[in-house]
């Protein structure tokens, strides 16, 4: 994911450059098409990509372990850590635009990452000072092909600075998983009183997962022409309309099961940040026809 980070803003370098370059060498030709009508119905390419951060919301609990002095289990529950642990997301952006509007198709990657711990104790109740904490702390990354589909509108088309909002739907589909449980100990049954990292489990966690995301996005930025490209930064929020977790493979897993560490039922909430650069389809293919100063 870092290299593919790398490798996108690279990219997104070279076409800035090329696009400066291009709008240098067509400034000396006549304009064959005006500025409004080159706007105004206009197909735009380019590339996206950002980092973004996530929140798990659980909707049903689950746990290893069961209590007689809580029947209820609440005293189980996962702590989730929200919005705490930074990912990354890239994708190929086509826009058509008519006037203030955009029909825009983002598919790209998108990794999201979320946090939860947990802590359980047990104490001698004869024998206050014996006793035994056992924390565990799992980091999840789920790697989605997205497929998203958004309606932009920008109110004020032929500015410098361009404020957009957009809407739209999404589906997504799961690449991969990964699932890293720490176990921390804490032992005062054996006079000592030590902590100690007791477990560390990395495995592939992609059974445990759906395959199928499907959700909505709405989000705002603003956008800014370099040449004959416009750059944009803007921020997006994304909430999922389902459960992502595999009910059916809850338990399937035995390293993960035998540690403690039962998935629950989640959705997941994304607010992402992402900078682009697109270019008019028509100026690339016929770009001597058109100039857009």
């Amino acid at each position: 994911m870092n290299r593919l980070l790398l490798y996108s803003f690279l990219l997104l370098l070279l076409v800035t450059r090329v696009s400066f370059a291009q709008n240098r060498r067509s400034g000396a030709r006549d304009s064959r098409v005006s500025q409004k009508d080159f706007l105004n119905k206009q197909f735009w390419v380019g590339f996206k990509g950002g980092i973004n951060y996530t929140k798990a919301k659980p909707i049903d609990r689950y746990s290893a372990f069961s209590s007689m002095n809580d029947p209820s289990g609440n005293g189980f529950d996962k702590q989730y850590k929200n919005y705490s642990n930074m990912a990354a997301q890239f994708a190929l952006v086509i826009n058509f635009h008519y006037k203030n509007f955009a029909l825009s198709f983002q598919p790209g990657i998108r990794r999201m990452t979320y946090q939860y711990s947990n802590t359980y104790n047990w104490n001698d109740p004869l024998n206050p000072g014996d006793y035994l904490q056992q924390e565990y702390n799992a980091v999840n990354k789920l790697d989605y092909l997205e497929f998203p589909l958004l309606l932009k509108y920008e109110p004020l088309r032929h500015t410098k600075l361009v404020p957009f909002i957009q809407l739209g739907v999404y589906y997504s589909r799961l690449n991969n998983a990964f699932k890293e449980t720490t176990l921390n100990v804490t032992d005062g049954a054996s006079g000592g009183g030590s902590s100690y990292e007791a477990e560390k489990i990395s495995v592939g966690a992609k059974d445990l997962y759906l395959r199928t995301n499907l959700g909505w996005t709405a989000g705002a930025g603003v956008s800014y022409p370099l040449g004959n490209a416009r750059l944009a930064l803007e921020l997006n929020y994304t909430h999922n309309t389902n459960n992502i977790t595999n009910t059916a493979n809850r338990y399937d897993n035995d390293r993960l099961t035998g540690s403690g560490d039962i998935p629950d039922n989640i959705k997941l909430r994304n607010i992402s940040v992402s900078f682009s650069i697109l270019m008019p389809l028509r100026f690339i293919i016929l770009k001597e026809n058109y100039k857009t100063e």
